[in-house]
């Protein structure tokens, strides 16, 4: 009753053994396939390529597991194939068995959220904003790529560090204030933006503006922590540049007015 592909077959690749699940993946009668090996089922290269894996599990001893894409009477759909060596009463090795499950969905959906993950990055390193998150019961800090890049480190995607290590990256200055702004984000208090240094760590100290929030589980407990930082450095320095110019100005005008 399994709606999973289940096989054997003989060292010549013939199908000894052919489910109905296998059957109906195939929309073929099941009784119709022993005897024939898989060039009778499938488009020449996708044979081959079933036969290859079958090879390497008989040359290797062992169980392996391999993704196949086959046409069926459903299209082309992917599975999972774990196969192993069939053996008789001996131990002499006579065949192979399998399990093919069919994934395409799991498949999909993998494909998508690595592309979803694939077009944030690129948003976040075109935008210069990166994302965080701490997770309060460990204090361990997850960056995404681009948060990396912004204090001056190479990405180390899957990879956390501690809160003390995520502050030894800032500027000495800015250290207490961002103490500050994590107890009181942790608190549940509602804070303003955070504009503070990086040390220059590769040669680059950087301008950063930082967005938190506090989610709660279902206790109301607080969870973690999450937000944004973005390279504001070229912005700050123009704002820098801008009001250097204003007090020059207005300091000309003072001495043209007193000269008056």
């Amino acid at each position: 009753a399994s709606t999973d592909a289940i096989f054997a077959k003989d060292l010549e690749g013939r199908y000894l053994i052919f489910s109905r699940g296998a059957a109906r993946i195939i929309d073929k009668p099941a009784e119709d396939i022993p005897g024939c090996d898989d060039t009778a089922l499938f488009p020449p290269e996708q044979a081959a390529m079933i036969r290859a894996n079958d090879r390497r599990v008989i040359a290797e001893n062992r169980i392996n597991t391999y993704e196949e894409t086959l046409s069926t009477a459903d299209g082309v759909r992917t599975f999972l194939a774990t196969k192993g060596p069939l053996r008789d009463g001996e131990g002499k090795v006579i065949g192979l068995f399998g399990i093919s499950r069919d994934i395409t969905e799991r498949t999909h959906a993998e494909n998508t959220r690595r592309e979803q993950q694939r077009l944030l990055a690129d948003s976040q390193a075109i935008a210069h904003v990166g994302s965080w998150m701490v997770d309060i019961a460990s204090g361990q800090v997850t960056w995404s790529d681009e948060s990396f890049r912004l204090y001056g480190l190479p990405p180390r995607p899957g990879e956390s560090l501690s809160f003390d290590r995520f502050v030894e990256l800032l500027h000495p200055d800015d250290r207490p204030r961002m103490h500050d702004w994590s107890a009181a984000c942790l608190a549940g208090q509602r804070m303003p933006d955070l504009e503070f240094r990086t040390r220059p760590i590769d040669g680059v100290s950087r301008w950063l503006l930082g967005h938190g929030a506090l989610e709660r589980d279902a206790d109301g407990k607080p969870w973690r922590m999450i937000g944004t930082v973005q390279d504001i450095t070229e912005k700050k320095l123009m704002s820098d540049e801008l009001a250097h110019h204003r007090h020059h100005l207005e300091q000309l005008v003072a001495e043209r007015t007193a000269e008056l």
